[in-house]
């Protein structure tokens, strides 16, 4: 069976429509990860959050607060400002900020979490999220650096795979 994006996002929609919030998925998504992030990697690492101004952002932001609690360090590079975030994400920033960095050493491997756009995007990468992925890119040759995306990597069309 092949999900179409629209699919998943209609399945999204009526979910929604039952009473179910976004904030108790958006934890138990982040947390998930994070989770499996720390099974490839089961000591603290360094860590590198590319965060969108949406939900997946705010996936991105919780994957970052629960590695910082297992002492990863852990920094967040975002696609706009702090009012540009949905009103979910914004709240996840406090919380990403609230809790103290790890102490990683700088010669643990880095990780890079890529949660700039879902599922939902459309079209080439605008603005600052090109600048974005194009660092994500450098940090992968030049630091080896392993990426895991939230939903979807940034710049892939998620029906086509282009």
């Amino acid at each position: 069976m092949i999900v179409t994006c629209d699919a998943i996002q209609a399945a999204e929609k009526r979910l929604f429509e039952t009473g179910v919030e976004a904030e108790p998925l958006m934890e138990r998504a982040g947390k998930g990860c994070a989770e499996a992030i720390r099974q490839w990697f089961p000591r603290p690492c360094r860590a590198i959050l590319f965060v969108g101004k949406g939900n997946n952002g705010g996936d991105a932001l919780v994957i970052g607060r629960e590695l910082r609690k297992r002492g990863w360090s852990v920094v967040a590079r975002y696609a706009g400002s702090a009012s540009e975030l949905t009103d979910l994400a914004a709240k996840k920033r406090e919380e990403f900020e609230a809790v103290s960095d790890g102490d990683a050493s700088p010669r643990r491997p880095l990780v890079l979490v890529d949660g700039l756009l879902g599922i939902g995007a459309r079209g080439p990468l605008r603005g600052g999220l090109g600048e974005l992925a194009m660092e994500m890119n450098q940090f992968r040759f030049a630091e080896c650096a392993t990426t895991f995306a939230v939903d979807i990597p940034s710049g892939i069309d998620g029906d086509s795979g282009e």
